[in-house]
Order: C-alpha cells, then sequence, then structure tokens
C-alpha cells in the first residue's frame, strides 16, 4: 500500500464517524507531523509507535476496507481535497489531536501535559497544538 492509502486508512480509523472537518483534521495533523520532521513520509508518521491508536488496536479491520467501499471513497476524498488545498487545516497547524473523555476515562481522569490549554473542537476530537507548534506558527506569522 501507498502513503495515500494509508493515510486514508488512518482517517477512517480515528474520524469515521465524524463530520468531513474531522476527517480533513486527522489528516492534516499525519501531514503538519510530516512537515514537522516526526517521520520522513504520512506512513512512518501514522505507524510510529504509540501514536495513531487505531493501528495498534484495529489494524485487521483497517486493511480489510476494500477501496471501493463508501467509508474508504469518504476518506479518499477528504484527504485529496486536503492535499489539492481545497480544504484548509481546521487544526490550525497542530501536530496532536485526542477524544477527551476517552483519554481521561483511559487515565484516570487527566490528559496529558501537551492536552493541557486552549484547542480547537471539531466533532469529538479536540485538537491542541503543542508549544512547539505554537512558537512556529508565531515565526510564521512574523514573516
Amino acid at each position: 500500500p501507498s502513503d495515500r492509502d494509508y493515510l486514508i486508512r488512518t482517517v477512517m480509523g480515528e474520524a469515521a464517524s465524524e463530520p468531513d472537518e474531522g476527517l480533513a483534521a486527522v489528516a492534516h495533523v499525519v501531514l503538519n507531523r510530516v512537515n514537522r520532521g516526526y517521520g520522513r513520509t504520512p506512513t512512518e508518521v501514522v505507524f510510529a509507535r504509540n501514536q495513531f491508536e487505531p493501528w495498534s488496536t484495529r489494524r485487521d479491520e483497517l486493511l480489510g476496507y476494500a477501496a471501493d467501499s463508501p467509508e474508504y471513497k469518504r476518506a479518499a476524498a477528504i484527504f485529496d481535497a486536503v492535499t489539492s488545498d481545497k480544504l484548509r487545516d481546521p487544526t490550525s497547524g497542530a501536530t496532536h489531536f485526542l477524544q477527551p473523555d476517552i483519554v481521561r476515562k483511559r487515565r484516570g481522569g487527566t490528559l496529558p501535559d501537551w492536552a493541557q490549554g486552549s484547542g480547537v473542537q471539531i466533532g469529538a476530537q479536540l485538537s491542541r497544538p503543542t508549544a512547539d507548534d505554537c512558537a512556529q506558527m508565531e515565526r510564521l506569522a512574523a514573516e
């Protein structure tokens, strides 16, 4: 499979029940990570250890979707719109996101340090820029 295929399947695994903006947010977060050096390719980013939970818990399910299934086609259309600059980045450059209720439940009521502070709510997902993201966005705005 290609980078495109793995990213589409990641979008499906993370946000299939979200509105289109939620799927776009996941795609942008992966691409933002590539652009920030979290990996050289989308595939490296999505398979990085402990990063995109569906790949560790539902890998067979994600790989089982046929490319002509409605779910895959929807995620692919969103991904293609993101990569052709037809869908803006609703995360404002974030490299992380989470579903706060799920994470709090798993962590005994707390969120990780990087998830403290303000964020952008998109469906059930909350994307939060890290301190490095904020510094980078400030540098870019000043240029």
